[in-house]
């Protein structure tokens, strides 16, 4: 589905090859999914605490009409 043999699908999930920004793509539309899901790997989502503290870095010295748009977002 994604226009490549399985041997380098392989490849790529044992990180022995990098695969191009197209053939990312390719292999994300083949799966069904988005880039973005294919990378969230790196994305450390089980630890709300360290999320929050980052929201909290973001929003220090912001203006209040930045933050209030913010919490009309979430």
């Amino acid at each position: 589905m994604a226009g490549c043999n399985d041997s380098y699908i392989g490849q790529v999930e044992r990180g022995s090859k990098n695969p191009s920004l197209e053939m990312l793509v390719n292999i994300s539309n083949g799966l069904v999914v988005t880039v973005d899901y294919l990378l969230s790997d790196n994305v450390k989502i089980d630890q709300p605490d360290g999320m929050l503290d980052e929201l909290l870095s973001l929003a220090k010295g912001r203006d209040p009409e930045d933050i209030r748009y913010l919490q009309d977002v979430f």
